[in-house]
């Protein structure tokens, strides 16, 4: 005889698909496997015969007539990685506000958003030892500092990816770059395509990207610049930098320019750092302000630039 299992859908997975929802619950089933057990009849939602695109409501009825303890784990086997105890310390130091929804930490630079081969520990591997609900919800490169916002659940991360996909939430990037554009401040709109190598290049074809910018000030030969990108294309900043022929500093993929100055091992720093971000969350509007990280404030202090703060930021926010 058959086991019968029954689960009440909450608040949280309302509005995400039934095989989504499997997969949440069951962290081991492949999509093959429930796609089958739906299609067999096998799994009922308020007792009828479903589909596995079928979105769920709150207090909707998911019945699996075949349910096995063994088959359907909640457990994951795929061991998280192994996360040294000073990443951990340094996730949990960077922290800079927490609610139940979401946290924003102040990303230091060195280590990935999300894990690869080569970068075996990221802020995603770390999230993902505390909770498998944590997501990642938008990217900073690899040597970028500055505001990364984690979703805590997945309805924090349902309602980021819709600001992020309507274009509702305001970021303002802060770089040290060298030289200065022709105009103190701008809109510049590029095409960005990925070519065969992976590397960005200028392109007429692919992804537009649009974003504007200001020269706050002019020191050495060099410019502190206020980038708003309007949209959210990999490398944009970097590259929107390299056009306007002023590079940012230590960025060794776009530039090829190196700032002279044998006092400062400042060409292995980037130069660049997430300085806030804004959105409206259940209603209320939230603005974020990440201060520089200590290694960033010492350069910029010995190369006599200014330090931008949370009122001055208020136009751009």
């Amino acid at each position: 005889m058959n086991n019968f299992k029954k689960y009440k859908i909450s608040e949280e997975n309302s509005g995400i698909r039934i095989d989504r929802w499997f997969r949440r619950k069951f962290l081991n089933l492949p999509q093959s496997f429930i796609q089958k057990k739906i299609r067999k009849g096998l799994v009922r939602l308020n007792t009828r015969i479903t589909k596995a695109n079928i979105l769920l409501k709150k207090k909707d009825l998911i019945e699996i007539r075949d349910y096995d303890n063994k088959k359907y784990s909640p457990i994951r086997n795929k061991k998280n990685k192994v996360i040294p105890k000073k990443n951990i310390n340094k996730f949990k130091s960077s922290i800079i506000y927490e609610n139940k929804d979401y946290l924003i930490i102040n990303k230091w630079q060195g280590i990935s958003t999300q894990g690869s081969i080569k970068n075996r520990n990221s802020i995603n591997d770390i999230v993902k030892n505390f909770s498998d609900k944590m997501n990642i919800v938008h990217r900073l490169d690899k040597d970028t500092t500055g505001a990364l916002i984690i979703a805590k659940n997945y309805k924090a991360t349902r309602t980021f990816a819709k600001l992020f996909r309507e274009r509702n939430i305001k970021k303002v990037y802060y770089a040290l770059c060298q030289g200065a554009p022709k105009k103190n401040k701008g809109s510049i709109k590029i095409i960005i395509k990925k070519n065969i190598k992976n590397k960005i290049k200028y392109s007429n074809v692919n992804q537009e990207s649009l974003t504007n910018y200001e020269v706050i000030e002019k020191n050495h030969g060099l410019s502190s610049i206020i980038f708003l990108p309007l949209t959210g294309r990999k490398h944009q900043i970097r590259i929107v930098a390299n056009k306007l022929n002023c590079p940012i500093i230590g960025d060794k993929l776009y530039s090829k320019l190196q700032y002279q100055n044998t006092n400062l091992k400042i060409n292995n720093f980037l130069m660049l750092h997430a300085l806030s971000i804004s959105f409206k969350y259940e209603n209320k509007i939230n603005k974020h302000f990440v201060n520089f990280s200590e290694q960033m404030f010492d350069y910029l202090k010995k190369l006599n630039f200014n330090f931008i703060n949370y009122k001055d930021l208020i136009k751009y926010i």
